[in-house]
């Protein structure tokens, strides 16, 4: 509360507790539900994929030489940056995977999201 920050949860309890700026995701749908929060929210401030998915601590880029054994090996080999979270020690890099999220999360922040209307 004291960051200014908004929960995010399909929980309909938890969104209705006092003192909590909460949103209400409706759909289980990962697009839908970023259409969503870009309309309600706005554009995401700063880095998008600077926090850990898994506990919220900010990651640290750290020497490539200190994920060798916590990556696959080709991920080792093929990746230059890694970053880790100081919390629950686990690694990050931009995989395949982050191609995806990024061309989703532009989407959903031109307002490309084509028959997503927010339920009244």
């Amino acid at each position: 509360r004291a960051q200014g920050r908004t929960l995010l949860t399909r929980d309909v309890a938890l969104s209705q507790r006092r003192g909590v700026r909460a949103v209400l995701i409706a759909s289980e749908r990962l697009r839908e539900q970023l259409c969503q929060v870009a309309r309600e929210l706005g554009p995401a401030p700063g880095e998008a994929f600077g926090r850990c998915p898994v506990c919220n601590e900010p990651l640290e880029r750290v020497p490539r030489s200190w994920a060798w054994g916590h990556v696959p090996p080709y991920t080792f080999c093929t990746q230059d940056e890694f970053r880790l979270c100081p919390a629950c020690n686990r690694f990050y890099w931009r995989g395949t995977h982050h191609a995806h999220m990024r061309r989703a999360l532009a989407e959903a922040d031109t307002g490309r999201c084509q028959g997503m209307h927010k339920e009244d």
